[in-house]
């Protein structure tokens, strides 16, 4: 790689960009909310804390704890933290990201924030070396997102790359991946209406706040404004409530969808915002049922989408009617388990797991983030229980892909069933007029086959055939009694080949044939012959 002495000049223009927009838009809005306070409560130079407020701010946002009298602040504002990364990002997209770039900027940011960790009047609780760290990792996140995308480093990485796994193996990887996005989305949609509805219901709880603690309208709105850099904790804490695992204040107050007492909280506005229980327990199972309704739709998707496993495809598409009748050596020729149906449920099978694993890995971390402190004794842990917001979570989340893949495998065996029986009947139904037909053909000409018929309704007997036949069998009684349409078959024999022909017969009575040698029918000797 060809090192540019620019690409090293971009780095650092990243770097004091991003952290002076942030700076400054932070400092603007503290100063603003400040003033206001300060005209309507009647305080008395606020406003001149407002560079220590906005630096402990920009520590605070990227993870390092704040202490002030009784305060023990580690709750992080992931809503700032958000949009700082988002703000280097554009910044390094903006400039040009290199990786010459990425080490300059990152010395630069680490320096600024221990510029700002030693002048800052706030206590803080992290070490300096921790807090370094952690404010490096926020910009080194902000600023691949924009180098990455312009390497073939995405491409070096992909999944199709790499050729020691069969495909079946990589689409359930793939398919792993893909689903565990989708279900994250899915868990950050149902938070977020949470959080809707939480200020939907409550928001008159957190206006009478407002006029208990005597703050003007101006002092709410901004106060308001400043509690929604909490935004993302809430709405983890929300979807940790709705699924059934709770949150806790401290130990005043525990929210769940059995329980709603808050007795004792902090007066902070937003805090009146928290739900009550549920009385109505379908209401309960409803709510808790959402993530393995979410992973049951997503299953059956995965399972018969043509797209994706399609278990209903067997022989890569061939009929299984045609694949048993044209192939007597394959799978489907020795029943529904086989090697081919352990290729159709295998991958699907992989890629569930895979995704239920990925998420008991992320679930922990998202909850871990949301976590943190506002004070000491009471207040020293606020947040959520971690191993049972993961167990409320993923446990459903799991039976809901197992239920979709058993769907498949009986829908699958049905169909497999289903086609073996039409096809037994359809083979059953073709063979047996066969059979039927033969087996008249035997009964009715075992008799008549070397015999020759006459014609009687005209009184004349027909000559016979010039072939060599016997005539010792030649005798033949036909009965036409009760016949609707006066019509009986015989056999003429010719050549000894037998012939079925129709001839009308009359209702006269009862017809006597005699039989008739091959001499006589060339010298007749009686009368009535000539």
């Amino acid at each position: 790689m060809r090192l540019n002495p620019k690409d090293f000049v971009r780095g650092l223009g990243v770097s004091a960009l991003s952290l002076a927009l942030y700076a400054i838009a932070l400092a603007c809005f503290n100063a603003l909310m400040l003033l206001i306070i300060s005209m309507e409560e009647g305080g008395q130079g606020v406003t001149d804390y407002t560079m220590n407020f906005t630096e402990s701010v920009i520590l605070l946002s990227q993870g390092v704890g704040l202490e002030f009298e009784t305060i023990h602040l580690t709750l992080i504002p992931w809503g700032l933290t958000i949009l700082l990364i988002v703000l280097i990002r554009s910044a390094a997209s903006r400039l040009g990201s290199s990786w010459p770039g990425l080490l300059t900027g990152l010395a630069l940011w680490v320096a600024m924030h221990a510029w700002m960790a030693a002048t800052v009047q706030m206590v803080l609780i992290d070490s300096m070396p921790v807090i370094l760290l952690k404010t490096g990792v926020i910009y080194v996140i902000g600023y691949l997102w924009a180098l990455i995308p312009r390497t073939n480093l995405v491409k070096r990485i992909r999944l199709d790359n790499i050729s020691v796994l069969p495909s079946p193996v990589l689409m359930a990887l793939r398919e792993a991946l893909r689903l565990t996005g989708i279900l994250l989305t899915c868990f950050i949609l149902m938070a977020g209406i949470t959080v809707i509805t939480w200020v939907v219901l409550n928001h008159q709880a957190m206006h009478r706040l407002f006029h208990d603690m005597g703050m003007a309208t101006g002092s709410a709105v901004m106060t308001t404004i400043a509690s929604l850099i909490w935004l993302p904790t809430f709405m983890v804490w929300a979807l940790s409530w709705v699924s059934g695992g709770g949150f806790s204040i401290g130990s005043i107050a525990t929210f769940s969808l059995w329980n709603g007492q808050a007795q004792s909280l902090p007066t902070i506005p937003v805090f009146a915002l928290f739900p009550e229980a549920i009385a109505l327990p379908w209401a309960r199972i409803t709510l808790m049922a959402i993530p393995f309704a979410l992973s049951l739709i997503l299953g059956i998707w995965q399972v018969f989408s043509v797209k994706r496993f399609n278990v209903l495809e067997r022989n890569g598409g061939q009929d299984p009617r045609e694949a048993s009748n044209g192939d007597s050596r394959n799978d489907d020729s020795h029943g529904f388990v086989s090697w081919q149906t352990m290729r159709l449920f295998v991958p699907p099978a992989i890629a569930f797991c895979l995704a239920c694993v990925l998420l008991s890995v992320l679930l922990p971390v998202i909850f871990t983030m949301a976590n943190g402190s506002l004070g000491y004794d009471r207040l020293a842990h606020v947040g959520v229980d971690i191993a049972t917001s993961t167990q409320a979570l993923a446990r459903p989340t799991a039976l809901g892909f197992l239920s979709a893949w058993v769907f498949g495998l009986i829908i699958s065996a049905a169909r497999y069933a289903f086609t073996r029986l039409s096809t037994t009947a359809r083979n059953r139904h073709e063979n047996t007029p066969d059979d039927k037909r033969s087996a008249r053909t035997v009964n009715s000409g075992d008799s008549e086959s070397l015999s020759t018929a006459m014609d009687h309704d005209n009184g004349s007997v027909p000559s016979a055939s010039t072939g060599d036949y016997s005539s010792e069998h030649m005798n033949n009684r036909n009965t036409a009694s009760g016949n609707h349409d006066g019509r009986t078959s015989r056999t003429v024999s010719s050549d000894g080949h037998a012939t079925a022909q129709s001839s009308a017969t009359s209702t006269v009575g009862v017809r006597t044939f005699r039989t008739v040698s091959s001499a006589e029918s060339v010298n007749p000797t009686i009368k009535e012959d000539r």
